[in-house]
Order: C-alpha cells, then structure tokens, then sequence
C-alpha cells in the first residue's frame, strides 16, 4: 500500500438505507419548518411596516417585498440538510 504512495481510506459519509417511516416523519418536519418560517417571516414584516422610522434608519422593507413571501422561505429551507 505506501509503496505504491497510495492510502485507501473508508468514508466516513455512509449512505444508508432510510426506512419510510424516518422519512415521513422528516417530510412533515420540514412541511412544519415551512409553514412556521413563512408566517414568521410575514410577521417579522408586518412589525417592521408599524414601527415608527427614523430619519438616519435604513429602510428594507421595500427590498424584503421585492419577492414573494415562499421564495424567502424556500432560500432558507435550503439550508437544512438532506435525509439521505
């Protein structure tokens, strides 16, 4: 094996088989997150909109409503992991 200057090493990353019940139970979790992040996310804006502004404060509503509501939501769904 060193003579050939080669190393095999496992990985570490195994795929393994998912049973169906796991991935259900992960579907209606990020199902949830979804749900919970899209209603948090219009909240969050809507309590921006009230708030009263200030001359030196920076306003991003109109940058947060340049898109739809789902498309923030799908940004951040992408960073939960995979179930493999």
């Amino acid at each position: 094996m060193e003579i050939n200057h080669t190393v095999k090493i496992k990985s570490i990353n195994t795929m393994k088989k998912i049973d169906e019940k796991l991935s259900t139970r992960y579907q209606g979790f990020i199902s949830n997150l979804e749900q919970q992040l899209e209603v948090g996310f219009l909240t969050e804006l809507e309590i921006l909109k009230r708030k009263k502004k200030r001359i030196r404060e920076i306003n991003i509503i109109p940058f947060l409503e340049i898109f739809d509501a789902k498309e923030y939501v799908n940004l951040m769904l992408k960073e939960v992991p995979p179930i493999s």
